[in-house]
C-alpha cells in the first residue's frame, strides 16, 4: 500500500474553497504570532488572494496575564539532547510535585518521556495520597480529565491530544509544566518533506517552519 499527501495545502484551499465561498471567517486564540497573521496566511493559502480580499484584526485577550500568571523558565537544565537532561528534568519535576500542592498538569512531546516521568514520581505521589493521572495509564482521555477537574491538587501527565482543546477552570489547574518545547519530529515523512522543500528554496526551515509551529502549540495550550 502506498499513501501520499501534499506537503502544502494552500493552493488547494484557494482553488477549492476561497474561490467558491463568498465569505469565510477564521477565528481562534492562536492564529497570530508576534502580532502578525503572516504564518497562518501562508500556510492556509490566504496569502494567494488579493490583499483587499482579506481583512485582519487582532482582539486583546480578556485574561490579565500580567497579574494572573507567572512564567518560569528552567535555564539551569542541560539541553534536551544532553545525556544528563532526563535525570535532571525528572528530578526537577519530582521536586515541584513535592513542593507545590496544587492542581498540576505536565505536558510531554513523547510517550517515552511521559512513561519515564510516571515511573519516577508514581510511588512518591501514592505515598503522599496525591492523585496521579496519566495518558495511556488506565482510563480514556475524557475520563481522566474529568477526574482531574474534580480533584483540586491532582497531577496529570499528558501528551499528544492534551496540548489543545483542554479547558480546565479554577483551582483544578494552577500549575502547567511543559517538559520540552513542542517541536515537530523532523523524521516524520510530511515534516521531513516540507523541510526539504524549504531548504531547496534556500529558506531556514527552523525559522520558517519548526519554530512557528512550536510557538503555535505553546499558544494553544496557554489559551486553553
Amino acid at each position: 500500500m502506498i499513501n501520499y499527501a501534499p506537503i502544502e495545502v494552500n493552493s488547494y484551499l484557494c482553488k477549492m474553497l476561497y474561490e467558491k465561498v463568498p465569505s469565510i471567517v477564521f477565528t481562534s486564540a492562536t492564529l497570530a504570532l508576534r502580532g502578525s497573521f503572516r504564518y497562518f496566511l501562508n500556510q492556509s493559502g490566504l496569502s494567494l488572494l488579493e490583499k483587499k480580499q482579506v481583512e485582519q484584526i487582532i482582539v486583546d485577550s480578556p485574561f490579565d496575564y500580567d497579574s494572573q500568571s507567572k512564567l518560569l523558565i528552567t535555564g539551569f537544565l542541560p539541553e534536551p539532547k544532553d545525556r544528563f537532561f532526563q535525570a535532571q528534568a525528572l528530578a526537577a519535576l519530582k521536586q515541584i510535585f513535592d513542593t507545590v500542592d496544587v492542581g498540576t498538569m505536565a505536558l510531554f512531546t513523547a510517550y517515552r518521556d511521559l512513561d519515564a516521568a510516571f515511573d519516577y514520581v508514581a510511588d512518591d505521589l501514592y505515598h503522599s495520597q496525591r492523585p496521579l493521572f496519566a495518558q495511556g495509564k488506565g482510563g480514556s482521555r475524557s475520563a481522566i480529565l474529568e477526574e482531574f477537574k474534580r480533584v483540586k491538587n491532582a497531577v496529570l501527565l499528558g501528551t499528544s491530544s492534551f496540548w489543545e482543546g483542554v479547558d480546565v477552570q479554577g483551582e483544578s489547574l494552577s500549575l502547567l509544566i511543559l517538559y520540552k518545547i513542542p517541536f515537530q519530529v523532523p523524521s516524520e515523512p510530511l515534516v521531513e518533506a516540507y523541510i526539504d522543500k524549504l531548504e531547496r528554496e534556500q529558506k531556514d526551515s527552523f525559522m520558517h517552519y519548526m519554530l512557528p509551529n512550536a510557538l503555535l502549540r505553546i499558544r494553544q495550550v496557554l489559551a486553553d
